[in-house]
């Protein structure tokens, strides 16, 4: 992990990002969960990278949803590293991890998982198109 962080941190000099984070709340949506979203672009200097976005919402008792996807400018090897996080003693350690891979302009992969009460959860992702590398991560919410 501290590898990827490093990693991360000499292209997130390279590449400018910019992180924005949007609430749904029930009662904009008419649903009963609430939705977390968020993402970073890297500018439209980027040759391959449009977009990377992370998600995450309580869908069910204890269950959680989480999400990535990258869009890329033109067609090339677009891939998403998704982690569930989950904050323990005020530190984010990864609960799960996963990542899908394919030739395209976009790639969107989830996963549900039945987590433990009482923790907060977040996502964060590192989006890829092919020379291109930008991180998104969401908020964290409390599963109670």
């Amino acid at each position: 992990m501290k590898k990827v962080k490093v990693f991360f941190g000499i292209l997130s000099m390279v590449f400018c990002m910019n992180f924005s984070l949007l609430t749904v709340n029930a009662e904009d949506t008419g649903k009963s969960e609430e939705l977390y979203i968020g993402s970073a672009q890297i500018d439209p200097r980027g040759a391959y990278l449009q977009k990377g976005i992370s998600r995450i919402s309580k869908v069910g008792d204890g269950l959680v949803r989480a999400s990535g996807s990258t869009d890329a400018h033109r067609t090339t090897t677009v891939s998403v590293y998704v982690r569930l996080e989950r904050k323990v003693g005020g530190d984010w350690e990864v609960y799960a991890s996963w990542g899908a891979q394919k030739t395209g302009t976009s790639i969107t992969t989830y996963k549900d998982f039945k987590v433990p009460k009482g923790y907060y959860y977040r996502v964060s992702c590192s989006h890829y198109a092919g020379p291109d590398v930008s991180g998104s991560y969401t908020n964290g919410i409390l599963i109670d």
